[in-house]
C-alpha cells in the first residue's frame, strides 16, 4: 500500500506544470481608471513613466514625521510625491492641490486606523491639523508663500515694534512734560 502511495505522489511531482496563458496587451494602452492592472500592464506603465517621476520628498517638511508615535512619514512621502509631480508635469492647479490634500487626510486616517480608544481620536485630530496646514501652506509656489509668511510675520512684529516704541516715546514725553513742570 505504502508502494502504491509513493508511485502516485512520484507521478503527480513528476507532472509538468502547464505555465497560465499570457495576456494580449495593447502597449502603452491606457486602462479604464477603475480598472485593476496586470502585472504586465503594470510593467509596461512603470516602465514607461517611472524614470520620469520625481521620487524625492522631505517627509513631513516642517513638523514632525512621527507625531506622538503615529507613524506619518509614509502619508508625508505620497503628498510630496504628488505634489512634487503635479507640478513636473504642469498640473498642479488649486482644483488638483485640493484633491492631493484631501488624499494625504485620507491617508492619514488610514494610518490612525491602527489605533484604538483614545489614541485614534489623537491621531485623527492630529491628521485633521496636519491637513489644515497643507491646505493653507502647500500653495503653488512654496517659496512665494514662505516668503508671504515671514512678509506678514515681520509686519506684525514691525507693528508690534513701532506700537511699543509710540508707546515709550508717549510716556518718555510724558516723563519730560513732568519734569518741565516741576
Amino acid at each position: 500500500m505504502l508502494f502504491i502511495a509513493a508511485i502516485i505522489l512520484m507521478g503527480i511531482l513528476s507532472t509538468p506544470a502547464v505555465a497560465a496563458p499570457i495576456p494580449e496587451i495593447v502597449p502603452y494602452a491606457i486602462p479604464d481608471k477603475n480598472a485593476v492592472l496586470l502585472d504586465s500592464e503594470l510593467s509596461i506603465v512603470t516602465d514607461r513613466f517611472l524614470f520620469e517621476l520625481d521620487w524625492s520628498d522631505d517627509g513631513c517638511s516642517n513638523s514632525p514625521d512621527n507625531p506622538l508615535d503615529f507613524d506619518f512619514m509614509p502619508s508625508c512621502q505620497r503628498h510630496d510625491f504628488g505634489y512634487r509631480n503635479y507640478k513636473k508635469q504642469g498640473r498642479f492647479d488649486e482644483a488638483n492641490r485640493k484633491k492631493l490634500d484631501d488624499n494625504f487626510l485620507a491617508d492619514l486616517k488610514i494610518m490612525c486606523e491602527l489605533e484604538a480608544g483614545f489614541r485614534l481620536m489623537n491621531c485623527i485630530k492630529i491628521a485633521k491639523t496636519y491637513h489644515k496646514m497643507v491646505r493653507n501652506f502647500g500653495h503653488v509656489d512654496t517659496d512665494k508663500t514662505m516668503k508671504k509668511v515671514n512678509d506678514e510675520a515681520g509686519k506684525h512684529l514691525n507693528n508690534a515694534a513701532d506700537g511699543a516704541a509710540e508707546k515709550v516715546e508717549k510716556i518718555l514725553n510724558v516723563g519730560k512734560d513732568l519734569v518741565t513742570v516741576a
